[in-house]
């Protein structure tokens, strides 16, 4: 088999790709993924499931957001975070998994985005609006 023969293949293939994942019903999605309990157990599970979802569509396909709120910013405080949820987090973020903290929930913890989280998080105004407007706008909800 020439090289060139095996090049094409593998260009036809990587085209073929988003048809293939189209043909199984994982077109382009968008979700939201909510955290609000201080479960390491579950919010580890809630992690896995983001990765596996990132996993099961071609690159491009799938904007995803977390939106964190009411007991679950344990998750992400420095004080109190598990470090290897933590790397599962930044690994996450360097996929493009936006995460949304709530400043209702910051200011009740009196916490500080700039020095006491984890993660690079956008702060929005208040997490349960935040979980409507993009349910609104499309977004499917996930709750681990």
């Amino acid at each position: 088999m020439s090289v060139k023969l095996i090049i094409i293949m593998i260009l036809s293939l990587a085209l073929c790709m988003p048809a293939l994942a189209a043909a199984e019903g994982y077109g382009p999605q968008m979700v939201v993924y909510h955290f609000n309990t201080n479960n390491p157990q579950t919010n580890l599970g809630g992690l896995k499931n983001i990765q596996n979802h990132l996993n099961a569509l071609p690159k491009g396909q799938l904007t995803v957001e977390v939106l964190v709120h009411s007991a679950g910013w344990e998750m992400v405080g420095k004080a109190k975070a598990d470090p290897k949820q933590v790397e599962r987090m930044k690994a996450l973020i360097d996929q493009g998994v936006v995460f949304k903290m709530c400043r209702n929930t910051l200011n009740d913890n009196k916490l500080n985005p700039e020095t006491d989280l984890a993660i690079p998080m956008t702060v929005v105004p208040a997490g349960v609006a935040e979980l409507t407007k993009l349910q609104m706008a499309g977004y499917a909800y996930i709750k681990p």
